[in-house]
């Protein structure tokens, strides 16, 4: 007669701690985030194309004068002095600040004038015959007689007399007020905080995605709200290849900076 051994059940295994469960409000308010920058920075930007200036060539203006495509000038009376008067002593030169529309974009540049004809037919054969234009040269469409105003209206160009404060901040060619570049700024910030919070960015690696946003942010910022997951746009098939952070940066110093740049603020002839 045999017996049979009934083998003890197995103790079951302590419970450990249960899976944590993502907040179920993250996807809503990372998507509300991610609309919300792509859509401030999308204002801003256009906003900065309006009321920031890039530098223009005298050439241009008198150009657009003569064709009529420039119909009005800003003129800045706040003139100030010229150190260097190519050695004569009667009258004054002064330079005055000029600004206006090039198309949609703000050009401005400065005219130097002359108290006399003469003197700025003189000023504009030693600019011609020098090799360059060092202080107190400026390049022969720039020099003017006096007064600015007068010189302009024959053009039948509307002035606009009003002060034109410089730019103290600049995004490529383009300068820009301070609270519209404090925007920018801020709005930058925001978006590179927004990718490192997403650890699995679409089409390109967190580290991929921090280098487009801080070194070219004009291109970055939008790059990573439209094609980056936060807006969930644009959704790549799954198992796609992600850009790594090296390459990344390659293609932001070599190919997207150059490119902002001339997108911003343009290269005045």
């Amino acid at each position: 007669m045999s017996t049979t051994l009934e083998q003890p059940a197995a103790a079951p295994a302590p419970a450990g701690p249960a899976p944590r469960r993502p907040w179920p409000g993250w996807v809503p308010a990372f998507r509300a985030t991610g609309w919300t920058l792509l859509l401030l920075w999308a204002f801003a930007t256009v906003t900065a194309q309006f009321v920031g200036y890039s530098d223009g060539s005298a050439s241009d203006l008198r150009q657009g004068l003569r064709s009529g495509e420039v119909t009005q000038v800003v003129l800045d009376l706040d003139t100030y002095p010229d150190e260097v008067d190519f050695g004569y002593t009667e009258g004054s030169v002064n330079h005055v600040d000029v600004q206006w529309r090039d198309g949609w974009r703000l050009r401005r540049t400065t005219l130097t004038e002359y108290p006399t004809e003469a003197r700025a037919e003189r000023a504009r054969e030693r600019v011609q015959n020098s090799q360059g234009s060092g202080p107190g040269q400026p390049e022969p469409a720039r020099i003017v007689v006096a007064p600015v105003q007068e010189w302009l209206e024959a053009f039948e160009a509307e002035v606009v007399v009003a002060d034109l404060p410089p730019a103290r901040y600049s995004i490529g060619s383009l300068n820009l007020p301070a609270p519209l570049f404090t925007t920018l700024l801020g709005l930058t910030v925001a978006t590179w905080l927004l990718v490192a919070v997403n650890a699995q960015p679409w089409r390109a690696t967190s580290w991929a995605w921090a280098w487009l946003v801080l070194v070219v942010p004009p291109l970055g910022v939008p790059a990573y709200l439209l094609l980056g997951g936060p807006t969930g746009l644009f959704r790549p098939a799954e198992g796609h290849r992600r850009l790594t952070g090296g390459w990344a940066l390659l293609l932001a110093w070599l190919v997207l900076a150059p490119l902002s740049a001339g997108l911003l603020g343009g290269t005045p002839v």
